[in-house]
């Protein structure tokens, strides 16, 4: 029964999203964001979870778009929450995110000198682009939720590596 299916689906996103979620929220770092001292202890555990999650890649950012595509729409707050932990407590995920949003500008500005080329008339290169256009509808879907759930990526995404907003706009 399709509705039953539905809700199996329902079911399982909502724990996936509670275990990101508690993968996230140390008790330790947690606890401490709401005092003004932190043990050596706390540091600690806060510190070898940080590490752990970047030397396991159990987030990078190709996982935190898929996270705030999938999740951010119907549960803002448990998303941008699970996103500010990950980058707490691992800042080394910012400069992965600068990187990937670099390559993300490389593709959009590649495929918009590509459409310039194409705008006379129908060529094995139109159809090319219109073969990746669900691709970059894709990247652009999922950078946006990405952005609004983690609104600090966008002064990532515009810190002068995407030069492109004024080739979209014209």
């Amino acid at each position: 029964d399709d509705d039953e299916v539905l809700a199996l689906e329902k079911d399982l996103s909502t724990k996936v999203l509670m275990v990101l979620y508690r993968l996230t929220s140390s008790p330790d770092a947690m606890n401490s964001s709401s005092r003004t001292t932190t043990t050596t202890a706390e540091t600690t555990n806060t510190t070898e979870l940080g590490e752990l999650m970047f030397e396991n890649w159990l987030f990078d950012t190709p996982k935190m778009i898929d996270i705030s595509r999938l999740y951010f729409q119907n549960n803002p707050k448990i998303t941008r929450t699970i996103l500010e932990n990950v980058l707490k407590l691992q800042p080394n995920y910012h400069e992965d995110i600068r990187g990937n949003m670099h390559v993300v500008a490389k593709t959009l500005t590649s495929f918009l000198s590509r459409y310039e080329k194409t705008k006379n008339g129908i060529n094995q290169e139109s159809k090319k682009l219109l073969a990746d256009r669900n691709g970059l509808i894709d990247i652009c879907s999922g950078v946006a939720s990405f952005v609004s759930a983690y609104p600090p990526a966008a002064k990532i995404l515009l810190d002068g590596r995407l030069k492109l907003i004024p080739t979209v706009v014209s």
